[in-house]
């Protein structure tokens, strides 16, 4: 009985030597992930709390900048700009890792820098773009148009 024993454990030793396992470094799979990874599209865009997070990433966009209009229009209706002629205001916008929407960049014939800073400051949380499930930056250019009444 112990002799069976002892070539059972011997056989099964034998076997597991035989087998060929192969090594495969942590970095090497990193690498190839970060390959196949599209850094300029996020999975879920950035989200006001009535837009629903399980909608298509196009659904999700689409009630994301329809909230963002809807909340940003009394502001623009009560700019008080003298304007001569219709002019575009190019707005580049970042939302950050925790929801925070801030003005990057503000494109315009006109100085308004500061007054749409101002206006940012109290903009309500927006949930954060994800990737991977994982919080991240965003950074988009909201155009707006400016007729002559």
């Amino acid at each position: 009985m112990k002799f069976l024993v002892y070539i059972l454990i011997l056989t099964l030793f034998w076997s597991c030597k035989q087998s060929n396992f192969k090594k495969v470094d942590a970095e090497d799979i990193a690498q190839k992930e970060l390959k196949t990874i599209n850094f300029k599209e996020v999975d879920r865009f950035p989200l006001f709390k009535t837009c629903d997070e399980t909608a298509s990433r196009e659904v999700q966009q689409s009630c994301f900048e329809q909230h963002l209009h809807l909340w940003l229009k009394p502001y623009l209706d009560a700019l008080d700009v003298e304007l001569l002629e219709n002019d575009t205001l190019h707005l580049f916008l970042k939302i950050n890792k925790t929801g925070k929407i801030q003005l990057d960049l503000l494109n315009s014939k006109m100085d308004l820098n500061k007054t749409f800073q101002r206006i940012f400051e109290k903009a309500p949380q927006i949930y954060p773009a994800q990737k991977r499930g994982i919080p991240v930056n965003v950074k988009f250019e909201l155009p707006i148009i400016l007729k002559v009444n």
